[in-house]
């Protein structure tokens, strides 16, 4: 992989975090803005508005104006994205390496200078309710923001990332203006650069470009309530023709020491339900398992995809399967390290998978243990692996979840909605 020859953290006279790593040879630059401003700080009743303003940023900016951002973008030849996550939200662009400085200028105008209108801001609640309405197909996606709302009760990070369809449609121009000039500023800010190019020419461009961004955060997030010490049951019924079973656990965040044995733990228990489950039983056509966090808590879960008569047999044996240790073998656990150190040293060879992993970490504070990621993965052991199931996976606080297949009537009911939301649409 390319592994950085040099690296540099500074922080700007306004409160920037700029961290740069070049890789000579990459033939390509990535540029990352990430903001502290994601679904962990949206005001109670403002569900969405994160994930709208990350939407309407570069529309109509100091420079530009009728989403040029888009077209400049294009016109640099670059690789243009953004998202909204529990606790960030970021704006990237990679380019080749002689249009760092144009791509560096055209995140800053974006995260800085964007204007808001009342036009714009009820144009795109039309972009986002399609959206939702997108997401609402997803038995997947419907599955883990029900267990996002079982782990988190009454917490903005038990909510949809996009907003429900009420929220989305009360916020206003001046919401967002709100959530703007209380977030976005540069000491709540990461600027991360990676590629092909010297440490001191990606620090350079940062400071021209983004010295100037003035201003001082005004919010915070909201705490993370305990989770609940119950065991708690989810049903959801969609138009499918099989179930998928999931089992939830809440755990420990990434900035926790244990968070790459977390991820092993699921690479574990993915290979454990793909054997037993699917590979010795024939009870699911698909299986897996995921480790997600955020900076002070994380959710393990274990899940698989079986017909409706099975379900009950399917949901008993990952529940057993997530408690026991049976899986933690020397030659178990190795395989599971081996196969997750794999997994990140080919995602770091990208270099926007690498910046974004820095820039999360750095959002946290806990810059050193990003960059110190795979040296982690690396010294797991299986004593450890114990420890961890010992002090994070145990039983009574798990999230049980299924979303069963539509019958009879509500069968019926739930296939007309679909083709009048698609004849909609």
């Amino acid at each position: 992989m390319y592994a950085p020859c040099a690296s540099s953290v500074v922080v700007l006279p306004n409160g920037l975090l700029t961290v740069a790593a070049a890789r000579p040879g990459s033939a390509n630059v990535h540029v990352e803005v990430a903001v502290r401003a994601g679904l962990r700080h949206e005001p109670e009743g403002q569900n969405g508005v994160a994930h709208m303003l990350e939407h309407l940023l570069g529309y109509e900016t100091r420079r530009f104006s009728g989403n040029a951002v888009l077209e400049e973008s294009d016109r640099l030849g670059g690789q243009f994205g953004g998202g909204v996550r529990w606790e960030f939200s970021r704006f990237h662009l990679t380019v080749l390496p002689e249009l760092l400085e144009d791509a560096v200028s055209l995140l800053a105008d974006m995260t800085t200078a964007s204007r808001m209108t009342d036009a714009l801001v009820e144009r795109e609640k039309r972009v986002i309710l399609e959206e939702i309405a997108h997401y609402a197909d997803s038995p997947d996606m419907l599955l883990m923001e029900r267990v996002s709302a079982a782990v988190f009760p009454e917490h903005p990070l038990g909510r949809p990332i996009c907003g429900t369809e009420a929220s989305v449609r009360q916020l206003t121009s001046a919401d967002l203006e709100r959530y703007h000039n209380a977030h976005y500023h540069p000491d709540n800010a990461v600027v991360v650069l990676v590629g092909d190019a010297s440490v001191a020419e990606m620090q350079e461009m940062a400071e021209k470009h983004l010295g100037g961004w003035t201003g001082r955060s005004t919010a915070s997030p909201q705490p993370v309530p305990t989770p609940a010490a119950s065991v708690r049951k989810i049903t959801e019924r969609m138009l499918l023709n099989q179930a998928i079973v999931i089992v939830g656990l809440p755990t420990v965040g990434l900035t926790h020491r244990h968070a790459p044995h977390l991820e092993v733990a699921a690479q574990l228990l993915g290979s454990a339900a793909q054997k037993e489950i699917r590979g010795r039983h024939g009870l699911a056509y698909r299986t897996g398992s995921l480790y997600r966090g955020i900076s002070d808590l994380g959710v393990l879960v274990v899940f698989a995809g079986t017909s409706s008569r099975q379900r009950e047999e399917v949901a008993t044996r990952l529940h057993e399967m997530v408690f026991a240790r049976a899986t933690l073998t020397p030659e178990a656990v190795e395989r599971a390290r081996r196969a997750v150190l794999m997994r990140y040293v080919l995602r770091f060879e990208r270099n926007a998978e690498y910046s974004r992993h820095l820039s999360e970490y750095a959002s946290m504070g806990h810059l050193e243990a990003g960059m110190n990621w795979l040296e982690r993965l690396r010294e797991i052991t299986v004593a450890q692996m114990h420890e961890v199931w010992q002090q994070h996976i145990q039983p009574g606080q798990e999230v049980l979840a299924q979303v069963l297949p539509l019958r009879g009537v509500r069968g019926l009911y739930g296939a007309a909605r679909l083709l009048w939301n698609m004849r909609k649409r």
